[in-house]
């Protein structure tokens, strides 16, 4: 009498488990991930001992360089156009409609090493397109 061998089973991955505990960590680091609007350019601001905590909705970026920025507008001109359009809409620089209306703060983020001269230019032209105020934002000792 033959007996038939048995079919073989293929063996268990032991890989399957370690990429499921990796997908949970991505869903989990993506769920806790910060989300914060990314500037164009890299600005390090000036330093203050003490600060209000920002109001504004409307942030504007000026690099070392001078480089302006808001939103996806670079360059000055690009860039009062697009907060003087955010400003009558009342559309923030990611969007949202919700962040409030018309005349409402904005913040200048300017890096420590930017002319001061074109930076407070850079405030009366915003103050010009419709802002109720125009600050500047800085890090806390």
């Amino acid at each position: 009498m033959r007996i038939a061998p048995e079919a073989r089973r293929r063996p268990v991955e032991p890989m399957l488990p370690l990429i499921n505990v990796v997908f949970l960590l991505l869903i989990f680091l993506l769920l806790m991930g910060r989300v914060e609007e990314r500037a164009k350019i890299t600005v390090t601001p000036a330093e203050a001992t003490q600060t209000e905590p920002a109001r504004a909705v409307l942030r504007l970026h000026v690099d070392a360089a001078g480089e302006v920025a808001f939103g996806a507008a670079l360059g000055e001109e690009a860039v009062l156009a697009a907060l003087a359009t955010a400003l009558v809409d009342g559309i923030s620089a990611d969007g949202d409609l919700s962040k409030g209306g018309p005349a409402r703060p904005v913040a200048i983020r300017a890096d420590a090493g930017a002319d001061l001269a074109k930076v407070l230019r850079l405030a009366r032209a915003v103050r010009g397109a419709g802002a109720s105020a125009v600050m500047l934002e800085v890090r806390t000792r």
